[in-house]
Order: structure tokens, then sequence, then C-alpha cells
């Protein structure tokens, strides 16, 4: 007579024979893995990291997120981050920005003299900006996203440009620089020129600092009473005449001159859980450079361009104002609307 264990092994091995025959006739799915999300891991970066992500009906990133052919939305900030993004996959591609002050290079401590209007005697003392939606052209004028490679001065579609280093007389920013931008494109192609907008997009502009990954969690470049990013930062400092009085010479005092453009006029209050969902004037222009190979050219960035034709004993730019007129023209936007002009003269090729 069988044992009882003999008879419980009979009766599972028939169950499996039972199970088995039953996915032939009517066929299985073994379901998902176990730990997998529910939509078989299709949310992409900018969903796992806080941002909204743009899907089609299989869940994955619509490529319409990563074109944004519309170039009105580019001019507002589109409010879906790049889907397209810290992939590192396909031709590496590495852009070279170097800042100057007219021919001169940029260093923090050196003084440059004939800059703004009348010419000043100035020594720098901030130059950082952020730039997004990169693209490159093509011979055939064709524009390829540049998919950036995820470091602590690039996250999703944004990437800082920093020249500045605390010494001397920079003092408003930290000591590391930054003059890259990394990435990569999905094939080698013939190099055409490039594309390229200032500032952080809508998406990731307007949130609480303190969750932010870098390079977005940069105090000095945000402002909490627009609860925005400092798009671009071009500080001068002057030195000023005193006014001792008729036929007194009284010195000099220094004086620091600000160009900082953001957006302005935004609807929503984060600090009270209302998210922004557009501003009135963006003030993210469009760079354009039509001859530009990252192989061998480089981004030249003026900064004594931004203060071209500008009084520097001026209080400056915060943002908006007719004191932004000049600074905004030579960066390509019309400072009346936040719209971009298609001009601009700050940044150039080599």
């Amino acid at each position: 007579m069988p044992s009882l264990r003999r008879v419980a092994a009979a009766a599972l091995l028939l169950h499996a024979f039972v199970a088995v025959a039953g996915c032939v006739v009517a066929g299985c799915d073994d379901g998902p893995d176990e730990g997998s999300p529910p939509d078989g891991g299709q949310l992409g970066d900018a969903a796992r990291e806080g941002g909204a992500a743009d899907t089609s009906t299989d869940g994955a990133a619509s490529p319409d997120v990563a074109a944004d052919a519309d170039a009105d939305a580019r001019d507002a900030g589109s409010l879906v981050p790049d889907a397209a993004d810290e992939v590192d996959a396909g031709t590496p591609v590495r852009i070279t920005f170097e800042a100057r002050v007219g021919d001169r290079a940029f260093r923090c401590g050196d003084t440059y003299s004939g800059v703004g209007d009348p010419p000043r005697e100035v020594t720098p003392v901030d130059f950082r900006f952020y730039v997004h939606d990169v693209r490159l052209v093509d011979a055939d004028g064709v524009e390829i996203p540049v998919a950036l490679t995820k470091n602590v001065w690039q996250h999703q579609s944004t990437v800082l440009l920093d020249f500045e280093d605390a010494t001397a007389s920079c003092t408003d920013g930290d000591a590391p620089k930054n003059a890259v931008l990394s990435g990569h494109v999905p094939e080698p192609f013939a190099a055409g020129g490039l594309k390229l907008r200032l500032g952080v997009p809508l998406a990731l502009n307007h949130a609480d600092l303190s969750s932010k990954p870098p390079p977005l969690d940069k105090s000095s470049l945000f402002w909490a009473w627009q609860s925005g990013h400092i798009f671009f930062a071009a500080v001068a400092r002057a030195r000023l005449p005193l006014d001792g009085g008729p036929g007194v010479d009284a010195g000099t005092f220094p004086f620091n001159h600000y160009t900082h453009l953001g957006s302005v006029g935004c609807v929503g209050d984060p600090a009270s859980g209302i998210p922004v969902t557009s501003c009135a004037k963006p003030n993210r222009p469009e760079i354009v450079l039509s001859t530009f190979d990252p192989a061998t050219n480089k981004v030249i960035v003026d900064f004594a361009a931004v203060k071209a034709g500008t009084d520097l004993a001026s209080k400056g730019c915060h943002a908006d104002g007719d004191h932004c007129a000049e600074a905004y023209d030579h960066l390509g936007i019309d400072w009346t609307s936040g719209g971009y002009t298609g001009t601009q003269s700050v940044f150039g090729v080599e």
C-alpha cells in the first residue's frame, strides 16, 4: 500500500500536468516581474525624477516632447521636460564654451577697460547661465536634439555654464566651473549649426529649491520673490567717481551692476501649492549659430557685449523694466513682451 507521501507527490504531479495542459489550450500570461512598475517600466526619466511625462497609449514618452517643433511653445517653455535626455547611447557630442570680455579671456580678478556706455573700468563679479533645448543642425538644416549626459552640471534638458570661480572679485558664485556641454545624438551627421535656448524650461523652473537636483539647486541663481531661477547672470564691478564738489577729486567707489535674466509675470503660486502654468514674459531666447561643428568650433560668450550701451552707474537689470532694454536686446529678447527677436550679439563661434 503506497505511503501518504507518495500519494501527495502523485497529486502534485497531476495538478501540474493539468495546469500545463490548460496553458496549451487557452494560453498563459506570466504577468509582470516582481518589482516591475505597472506600466512595464516605460516611465521616462522625467517621471522618475518628479517631472511630468507626456505619454502615448503604450506608456512610452511621446516623441513630440523631445522634438517640440512648435516655436511658440519653446518661447513659453514647455510644461513637460524633454523625454529624450540623459541617454548614454549614440554618437558622443561635446560642445565647449569660452567666456571673454571683448577680445580678452574672462578671469576673476582681472580689470577690463571700455565696458558699458560711458566706457568704464570693471572687474567681473559673476558670469553664469543656464541653457536647454540644445539642438545640432546638420548640413541639410535638420535639427537633431542632443540627449544630455546626466552629471552635476546637467539635469534632464538643462545645463549650467559657470565661468566664475569665487576668487578675487567674483563673490556671487562658488568655486567649481563648467564650460562644457556633453551628450549624444542618435547617429553621426555632417555638422551645420547649433541652436539652444537660454534659461530653465517652465517644467523645471518653479519648484521648491530644496527638492532640486544639481545644477538646479543653486540658491545664488534663484529668486525667492519670483519662485524661479535666474537664467543668466552677468555682474560687473565698476569704479564710479565720488562727487567732491567743483574741482575736487574725491576718488572713486565700487558699484556692482547687475544683469539678471528670468521669467516674470508668472501665473501660479508655488509657495501656496499652486503650480505655475505660464509666464507673461518667458525671457527664454533662442540662440542660433548658423555655422558650428562641435569637433572643431567653440561657442564664444562675450561679457562686454551684455553691457554694451548700458550706463553701469544705473541700478541694473533684475528681470524686468527699462534698465533691461539694452542687455535684453543684445541677448535677442524683446523686453516688452519677453519673446525673442531672432538676433543677438553675445554668442558667437570660433
